[in-house]
């Protein structure tokens, strides 16, 4: 077996386009590896897979690394050709390009697939809505159907509706042309009347037979009508005079019987219009009022006959009244000829309804063919995809014949539905020029990266060992810096200890200098007491005794000192308790007056809206009064009139009672009220009320003497009623007090400043740690000054922190508050 393989001295790359090339050309290649035994097979040493060859003779592209022809036999060629092939890192880069190329193929072939669900999609989407055009098309055909129908059976209904009427009219023209020939005949026989003189009578009876013969030969059918005539006979008649107006009322009589035959007709009419159509209703109750009036149109022709057979002037007015019926038949006439043309018009509105649906049917016509094209250019688009798909396949069979890829028989593409091979095409698409020099350049491109990669992981590395010294000096020297930390802190609270210590030694070295000091002043009035005891005694056997004695007097003194020092210990501790609560009991008497003083103004003012009211309700009652007498009595004039007042009055003593009931209803629920807030708090704690102050008492005994005539019960109900009414204000203040602590967190005490009269409000918050941590507001309401905050440490503080923000940016005392109340409870539940 023969192998020759040659190289043209540009690798691999050149090998492959020259190759193709001379393949394109429909040419041999230059460099190929023949075989003409069994199939040959390359193992690759990268991937581990070995390519099968397509046929038993394939033709393979590769690159050599010299220009000379290595010509072997037998098995030995063929592994050598292998492993230089294998060992050739050109033909590795070509078996990777390969596999990036079978991916994008698979990828291209995934896009195609897409696409042609997609296409398939809209295929059918659009088929469903060619479907629903056709049938809403149909179902427009039927409705114009229908709607024609309707119309002609509308227009055939008025036609014949036409036609009635027009039958209508002229069947009444007609008796109105026999009403004129009848009333043509009246006027004739009243001339022969008058022409005949004094056989008026007779003649009248013989003519009222003609009549009522010829009325009998009319209406042979109407049996009644002869009892009708009767009484028109004697409603009518009974001089010479009333043979006119028996004949016009047997007139009316037939015309009423043939126009209730017509209303009933017209009846009939109405129902089987009205199920048909609505507008018919309004023609035919138009109709009746024609006819309701032709009727009395009729009844008064009739009273107009009888009038004219009573004088000569009858004729002028029966003339009037026959063209002003005329004229009213021709109104009516016209009346209806509208109502026929608005009924036109409506139809005329139909049919344009109509003509705008048969619009819309050739409009979706119109769409239905757009549809139609958009289909069949959707269905252009599908077989062009197709025809590209097809391209790409053939394109993809290329590559298999080029060896750039598998020809895989389990794969779709190259296998058709029954299982057989495509053939290959002999054309090639223009696209495989411009891949296989892409291939080229991407090689090319590919080998530069490697160098550039290697380069750049050579100074990745350099720089990796560099870090790495860095991170270990950085690392010392961190640790460097955290033993000296250590130390710092170890130091520092060395030093804080040593502090302690020495502070406590030189608070313990003034302790004892100061009992150094006692001691000693108590050593010297005990050496003046011994120099003194030891004058006084004689004996040297007794000055013995007296030192034993004032030793022992040293240590009973040294114990009562130090008892004494212990008391005064204990004094001190107490008076220091007692001057604190002292000085809260004094805040407290301090808030005692100032409420006590704000109820006394409360209490004024009260009774001051009190005896306000009394004069007000006075006032009312002379007016009442006044009302009643000038009711009763009438205006007067005082200086011309004198009036006696009644010394006792009735009304005035009603009116005073009834006052007074209610004013002691009041004062019993007032007093339950004060009995049941003392209950409620007798619950241990005794209340101490404060006497008013002479000038108030004597004021309010003065006002109470004065308002209740001077007597001594009233006065001490308003005593009960002024204490009852402190200790209520008392305990509201108390509970508003409280509530106010509880739901802000702020406790408010006010005092008032008489030198620059304003008030004084003192702010602490429940979260402060102390009790000199406290607000001052300063506000006078009478100036209209603004509120100011007082100069404290806790006001220094919070003012030059956050919380100062609000009131120097926004000057809001709400929010500044707001804003103390949460430092200070972050303060507690942080520490």
């Amino acid at each position: 077996m023969m192998t020759q393989l040659t190289d043209d001295g540009d690798g691999a790359a050149a090998a492959f386009s020259s190759s193709h090339s001379h393949r394109k050309q429909s040419q041999p290649p230059q460099s190929t590896l023949t075989s003409s035994g069994s199939s040959s097979s390359f193992t690759n040493s990268h991937s581990n897979a070995i390519l099968p060859l397509a046929s038993s003779k394939s033709a393979i592209a590769a690159a050599a690394p010299t220009n000379s022809a290595i010509t072997t036999t037998g098995t030995a060629a063929t592994l050598s050709t292998i492993t230089a092939i294998n060992n050739n890192p050109t033909i590795q880069l070509l078996q990777t390009e390969i596999s990036s190329l079978r991916t994008e193929l698979s990828h291209s072939q995934s896009i195609r697939s897409l696409e042609r669900s997609n296409y398939t999609r809209n295929e059918s989407r659009l088929k469903r809505q060619l479907t629903d055009a056709l049938e809403e098309i149909s179902q427009d055909q039927e409705l114009i159907n229908e709607l024609r129908n309707q119309v002609d059976q509308h227009a055939t209904k008025m036609e014949e509706s036409r036609n009635m009427w027009l039958e209508r009219i002229q069947w009444y023209e007609e008796r109105w042309e026999e009403m004129e020939e009848r009333l043509a005949e009246k006027k004739k026989k009243k001339k022969k009347k008058r022409g005949g003189g004094g056989r008026g009578s007779g003649r009248g009876g013989g003519n009222r037979e003609e009549y009522s013969e010829e009325e009998e030969e009319e209406d042979d059918d109407d049996y009644d009508s002869e009892d009708e005539d009767k009484e028109n006979e004697s409603d009518c008649g009974g001089d010479d005079d009333g043979v006119g107006g028996e004949n016009g009322c047997r007139c009316c009589h037939l015309l009423q019987q043939r126009i209730d035959a017509a209303n009933h007709q017209i009846k009939e009419l109405e129902t089987s219009l009205l199920e048909s159509e609505e507008c018919r209703v309004s023609a035919e109750e138009r109709a009746k009022n024609a006819e309701s009036k032709l009727a009395t149109f009729q009844r008064i022709s009739a009273a107009g006959n009888e009038s004219s057979s009573s004088g000569q002037g009858g004729s002028s007015s029966n003339d009037v009244v026959q063209q002003r019926d005329a004229r009213i038949k021709l109104a009516e006439s016209e009346l209806t000829n509208r109502d026929l043309q608005r009924q036109v018009d409506s139809m005329k509105q139909r049919v344009a309804d109509y003509i705008q649906l048969k619009e819309r049917a050739t409009s979706s016509q119109r769409r239905v063919a757009q549809l139609e094209k958009e289909i069949s250019g959707l269905t252009r688009q599908v077989e062009e995809g197709k025809e590209i798909h097809c391209r790409w396949m053939e394109f993809r069979k290329v590559i298999v014949d080029e060896s750039f890829m598998l020809l895989d028989k389990n794969e779709g593409g190259c296998v058709d539905d029954a299982g057989k091979d495509h053939p290959y095409s002999s054309a090639v698409p223009p696209e495989i020029a411009t891949v296989i020099s892409k291939f080229n350049y991407l090689k090319r491109q590919i080998q530069a990266k490697e160098s550039e990669i290697a380069r750049i992981t050579q100074m990745s590395e350099k720089h990796l060992r560099r870090a790495q010294a860095l991170e270990t000096q950085l690392n010392d020297s961190l640790q460097s810096v955290s033993t000296l930390e250590m130390k710092v802190k170890d130091q520092e609270t060395m030093m804080d200890s040593l502090q302690l210590e020495n502070r406590k030694i030189v608070a313990q070295q003034h302790v004892w200098k100061r009992e150094a000091d006692g001691l000693r002043s108590l050593l010297d009035t005990y050496e003046l007491q011994e120099v003194k005891t030891m004058q006084s005694n004689k004996s040297s056997s007794l000055s013995g005794k007296s030192k034993s004695n004032s030793s022992s007097n040293a240590e009973g003194l040294q114990l009562s000192l130090n008892s004494a020092r212990e008391e005064i210990q204990l004094l001190s501790e107490t008076n220091t308790k007692l001057e604190a609560t002292i000085a809260k009991l004094r805040e407290e008497q301090q808030a005692s007056k100032t409420e006590y003083e704000q109820v006394l103004v409360k209490f004024g003012k009260l009774r001051n809206a009190v005896f306000e009211e009394r004069a007000k309700a006075e006032k009312a009652e002379a007016r009442a009064c006044q009302a009643e007498t000038l009711a009763g009595k009438g205006m007067y004039n005082s200086d011309e009139t004198r009036v006696l007042h009644l010394k006792c009055n009735p009304a005035m003593d009603a009116v005073r009672e009834k006052y007074q009931l209610e004013i002691d209803s009041l004062k019993r629920k007032l007093g339950e009220v004060g009995a049941d807030g003392i209950a409620a708090q007798g619950d241990g704690t005794t209340t101490t009320m404060t006497p008013a102050p002479a000038k108030d008492r004597g004021s309010l005994d003065s006002s109470s003497s004065s308002s209740r005539g001077g007597t001594t019960s009233d006065s001490v109900d308003i005593q009960k009623l002024h204490s009852r009414l402190k200790e209520q204000f008392r305990n509201q203040i108390a509970l508003f007090r409280q509530g106010v602590y509880l739901i802000t967190g702020f406790k408010f005490d006010m005092t008032q400043d008489s030198e620059n009269d304003c008030q004084i409000f003192t702010v602490r918050s429940v979260y402060g740690e102390r009790e000199e941590d406290h607000l001052k507001f300063k506000w006078s309401p009478k100036k209209k000054t603004k509120l100011d905050i007082m100069n404290t440490d806790m006001a220094q503080l919070l003012l030059k922190g956050s919380s100062g923000v609000y009131v120097k940016e926004h000057g809001s005392w709400p929010g500044f508050m707001a804003s103390v109340t949460l430092q200070l409870f972050d303060q507690q539940t942080v520490l």
